[in-house]
C-alpha cells in the first residue's frame, strides 16, 4: 500500500506529527519487500495499525522478544503504535532469538548458554536442551527471510542495508533511533 512521508493512527498513541519516515523520505507505493528494503517507518505503522498492536506484539514475544510487557499495569495496549518500530526495551539476545526463529524455518528455541557440561573427572554429562516450537509458519518465516535478504543483497540501490553486504547470502533489517520520538 501507499506509505506517505507521515501517518497519524486513528485512536492510537503518536507523536507530534504523526510517525515520519527517517530523514522524512518521501514514502511511496511498496511491497513489503520494498518496505523492508527502504525501510519505511509509515508503511510498518499503517501493517501494525490493520494487524493490530496487541497481536504484533504478541507475536513478537513467541519469536523471542520476552521482555515486552503483554500484562500487568505497564501492559502493550492497542493505543501504543510505535512498538512496530522497536520502542520498547530489548536485549540483544532477544533480537537475535527473534531473527533465529526467522532463520529457523518459524521454530523458536529457548536460548540456552551452556553447550557442554563436565563432571569433576572431565566426563561429559548431558547439557540443558533448549524447549523449541514452531511459533509462525514456515512458509511465512521463510518469505521474511527472503525479503530481509532484498535489504541487503537487493538490485535496489535505495536499500537501507547495502553497506552490509559480505558477498554471501545474508539478511537483515536496519534502523534508526536517533532523534525519533515514540508515544
Amino acid at each position: 500500500f501507499v506509505a506517505g512521508d507521515s501517518y497519524i493512527p486513528e485512536g492510537r498513541k503518536y507523536p507530534d506529527g504523526g510517525f515520519h519516515n527517517n530523514g522524512d523520505g518521501p514514502g511511496g507505493d511498496f511491497d513489503m519487500a520494498g518496505a523492508l528494503a527502504h525501510s519505511v517507518n509509515t508503511w510498518f505503522v499503517q501493517l501494525e495499525d490493520k494487524i493490530g498492536v496487541r497481536a504484533t506484539a504478541e507475536t513478537a514475544y513467541k519469536m523471542g522478544i520476552t521482555s515486552l510487557p503483554l500484562s500487568g499495569p505497564n501492559a502493550i495496549t492497542e493505543k501504543d503504535a510505535s512498538l512496530t518500530l522497536g520502542t520498547y526495551e530489548t536485549s540483544p539476545l532477544q533480537v537475535a532469538n527473534a531473527y533465529a526463529t526467522i532463520a529457523a524455518h518459524g521454530v523458536a528455541c529457548q536460548p540456552i548458554a551452556i553447550t557442554k557440561v563436565l563432571n569433576a573427572q572431565g566426563e561429559q554429562i548431558a547439557a540443558p536442551k533448549s524447549e523449541c516450537r514452531q511459533v509462525i509458519r514456515a512458509s511465512t518465516a521463510d518469505s521474511l527471510a527472503n525479503m530481509m535478504q532484498g535489504v541487503i543483497d537487493s538490485p535496489d540501490e535505495g536499500r537501507t542495508g547495502k553497506a552490509a553486504s559480505i558477498g554471501r547470502p545474508a539478511a537483515g533489517k536496519t534502523g534508526t533511533t536517533d532523534s525519533t520520538a515514540a508515544v
